[in-house]
């Protein structure tokens, strides 16, 4: 009772959100930022969130974490996104909402599939994340989700495998080793050629039907085009490239 009313102490007037002990035996408590606690000494070190430090916690107010099967924790916070901790240099790897990056920096829950992928839901959407590459695929309501919307610790891994997370407007949940990617591009096609801004009507004034007659003094040409796909259009992504004029391939976004 001794060591119990050590630790207590320790975290007086500390507001306690989330607990987990890693492969060590080694306690973590999470709230108004973190303390890792050796429960047999009853030794704390407080880990809290330093702007003059980029390696510190991303926020301060921590609301999940997770122990991954390598033993690393990873911490979710809110509104700072995901943080990783190295045991060695005892610093933090942020990870945020940004282009290719979390859905939502306010993360409310965490998993590890049996597959070794981390499922990460937030306030604004799902997703799987590799952390091996540190790449991740992000999912929304369009996708089949409850809402954007997840509530914290609302997560769980079932025996069999199933992940469930809760939010406002229920329960997602799934085989995470029946979520495939569709491997195949939808084909590109151009809607339209423009000289000038002014559409131009292939086949017109050449013997080919597929061309158009741009001479010297057109100030301007420009293409209209599409991928033929009804499914998440919004995810398809668009480069172009005009052979002897652009070096590379241009990234035209969504």
């Amino acid at each position: 009772m001794k060591k119990i009313k050590h630790v207590t102490a320790r975290l007086f007037g500390y507001a306690v959100r989330t607990i987990k002990e890693d492969k060590k035996g080694t306690l973590w408590v999470g709230g108004a930022g973190l303390f890792r606690v050796n429960v047999e000494s009853g030794e704390t070190k407080y880990f809290s969130h330093d702007p003059n430090d980029p390696e510190s916690l991303s926020n301060a107010m921590i609301v999940n974490m997770l122990v991954d099967s390598r033993g690393t924790l990873w911490v979710g916070t809110w509104g700072g996104g995901m943080c990783k901790f190295n045991q060695k240099t005892e610093k933090f790897k942020r990870y945020y909402k940004s282009e290719n990056g979390l859905p939502n920096s306010v993360v409310t829950g965490s998993i590890e599939g049996e597959e070794g992928y981390f499922w990460i839901s937030t306030k604004g959407g799902m997703c799987r994340f590799n952390p091996i590459k540190e790449t991740l695929e992000s999912y929304y309501a369009q996708d089949g989700l409850q809402s954007n919307e997840f509530l914290t610790d609302a997560a769980l891994l079932a025996s069999d495998g199933t992940v469930y997370f809760g939010g406002g407007n229920g329960v997602t949940y799934f085989k995470p080793e029946k979520i495939n990617k569709n491997p195949t591009p939808p084909p590109i096609a151009i809607t339209s050629v423009k000289k000038d801004g002014v559409p131009e009507i292939l086949g017109l004034n050449t013997s080919n039907p597929n061309r158009a007659s741009i001479t010297y003094r057109a100030r301007g040409i420009s293409f209209d085009f599409t991928g033929l796909n009804f499914t998440r259009t919004e995810k398809n992504r668009y480069a172009y490239k005009m052979d002897g004029y652009d070096p590379d391939w241009v990234d035209a976004g969504s």
